[in-house]
Parts: C-alpha cells; structure tokens; sequence
C-alpha cells in the first residue's frame, strides 16, 4: 500500500486582493496632516499591485514552491508583509506570523523566488508607487491517506 500525502494549500485574502499597508485609510485618519487634496492624490495608492496572472496565478505559484518540511497534521497560520517595488519586484518580506516548523522562513523564501513580476502600484497621477502589502496564508497539511493497488 502507498500513503499519499495530501497538501491543500488556502490563501485567505483580506479586502478582495490585499490589505494595504500604507492604504488610504491611514490617509484618511491623518487627512489633517496633509495640506491639500493634490498631496493626498500624490500619496494615496490608486491602483493596487497586482500578480502578474492575477489571484489564482498566485496562489498557484505559492502552492507549487512552498515545502511543509515534514510539519504533522493540522492548520498552520502565517502573516506575512512585504513591499512591491516600482518595477513589480518584491522586496522586505518579513513573517509576522510564524506557527514552527520553519514555515515562517519557507514563506519568506517562497514570496522571494516567485516566478513572476506583480505590476506596479499607482497613485491618482499615474505615478508609480512602492506598495506595501499583507497577506495571510493558511495550510492545512491532512492526514495521509491509504490508496488500495
């Protein structure tokens, strides 16, 4: 008999794609700060990075690179941060979540050798932005299962 080791893998995203760390509503709570509405224009992300493939391109990708590393059956948490540069690349990935096993790392090392590029992010002026973003991964690792020859 073979024992298969299923992996699902559940990106949760918060906010339709991503939380936005330095997001409008910090501009909004701070709008005093700010002396007109053409500096919150120049300030404010308009247009989120985006993966390049879209949401699923990315899960997929993720899925494809990340090694549990032999952690035991259950339900593992990581929130990690990072920052989209002005040419798509990622930079300052950082774990803020991590639940053992060295996932925190993996994710690190994953988001780090991800195959593609996310587009820039922009500002009302179509200026590109660095954007920085959050994203909350959950795997769940189940138990193996036996499959009949």
């Amino acid at each position: 008999m073979m024992k298969t080791k299923f992996i699902t893998f559940i990106l949760i995203v918060v906010s339709g794609i991503f939380v936005k760390v330095n997001a409008q509503d910090t501009i909004k709570r701070n709008k005093s700060n700010y002396t007109s509405q053409a500096e919150l224009d120049r300030i404010a992300v308009y247009k989120t990075p985006e993966y390049e493939g879209g949401q699923q391109a990315l899960y997929n990708d993720i899925g494809t690179l990340f090694n549990t590393h032999g952690a035991p059956v259950g339900t593992y948490k990581i929130y990690i941060t990072f920052t989209i540069e002005k040419d798509g690349t990622i930079s300052d990935v950082v774990a803020k979540t991590d639940p053992g096993y060295g996932m925190g790392d993996e994710a690190i090392r994953v988001m780090n050798n991800l195959p593609k590029k996310f587009s820039p992010g922009e500002n009302k002026l179509g200026d590109i932005l660095r954007v920085g973003l959050a994203l909350p991964i959950t795997i769940n690792i189940e138990k193996p299962t036996e499959k009949k020859d």
